[in-house]
């Protein structure tokens, strides 16, 4: 009941509370438990244990949304994996900040969000392997607005700067979105004169990432696609589902970096991801 009253009262700020939505538990254990959230009711599942999910889950409605706000992705990857997997009617919702650079730390040297490395890349649960394949590899860093991660994440994984094509957001709640992205970004992009390989798409593009990877794949054939998930929640959304769908291509890079925590009030603004958008392809 506790964590009833604690979600009902802060969802009612972000005015969306809606009982065929369900609500995961920021604090949950991502290495064991999810505490969820549907109507009324509360209930744990397991979060490793794909079948356990679509069981639960699939029984309590024929169609539900997915609300990922403020959960770790090592939390919300997993449960799409078992929703894709089992083939669920789900829409996926986020409520992302309107602002960004108003609310969040800035790194000076980077011009970015300050997030500290945390040193580590590992697979997310149900996402394996990392750097284990003597395949030929693409990769794809999904940038945001921490240059610092995609520079750590392009030094461990030495890919040929030929064979390397970030997306980076068009345009997004903001005007100087794309600038504020590439300024974040520049050390990155002007490695190896990376930056002519930039492929723009829209911040909540979800179909159109998941169609540009799906290109780089017929294009890449024998190639390992290799995402570093470093920016914006849908577009990494589309990366999740096209590893759900086909692990042997897509890998997912993920360097688990420490929360951040805003110095000031977010606004927010919905974003939705049907399940006939994710059941497309």
């Amino acid at each position: 009941m506790g964590f009833l009253i604690k979600m009902v009262a802060y969802l009612g700020k972000l005015e969306n509370f809606k009982e065929n939505t369900i609500y995961v538990n920021p604090s949950s254990d991502k290495n064991g438990k999810v505490v969820m959230l549907f109507g009324e009711d509360t209930f744990e599942l397991p979060l490793f244990d794909e079948e356990a999910i679509q069981e639960r889950l699939g029984s309590i409605s024929d169609q539900f949304t997915l609300d990922i706000t403020d959960l770790d992705l090592t939390v919300w990857a997993p449960i799409v994996r078992a929703l894709v997997l089992g083939k669920l009617k789900t829409n996926v919702i986020y409520h992302a900040p309107s602002e960004y650079w108003d609310v969040f730390p800035i790194d000076r040297d980077f011009g970015g969000i300050n997030t500290e490395i945390s040193t580590k890349i590992e697979p997310i649960q149900g996402f394996t392997p990392v750097f284990s394949s003597d395949q030929p590899q693409i990769f794809v860093p999904i940038l945001g607005f921490q240059g610092n991660r995609a520079l750590y994440l392009y030094n461990a994984i030495e890919p040929r700067s030929a064979d390397i094509y970030p997306i980076i957001s068009l345009r997004g709640l903001k005007p100087t979105h794309y600038q504020d992205a590439l300024i974040s970004n520049r050390v990155f992009l002007l490695k190896d004169a990376i930056y002519r390989r930039v492929k723009h798409i829209y911040v909540f593009g979800y179909k159109e990432t998941v169609n540009f990877l799906q290109e780089l794949a017929q294009k890449f054939p024998e190639h390992k696609i290799r995402i570093g998930l470093l920016g914006p929640r849908i577009q990494c959304l589309g990366a999740i589902v096209c590893a759900s769908r086909n692990p042997d291509k897509f890998e997912l890079i993920y360097d688990h970096p420490k929360p951040y925590a805003p110095v000031l009030p977010l606004k927010r603004i919905k974003v939705e991801v049907s399940h006939a958008e994710i059941n497309e392809n």
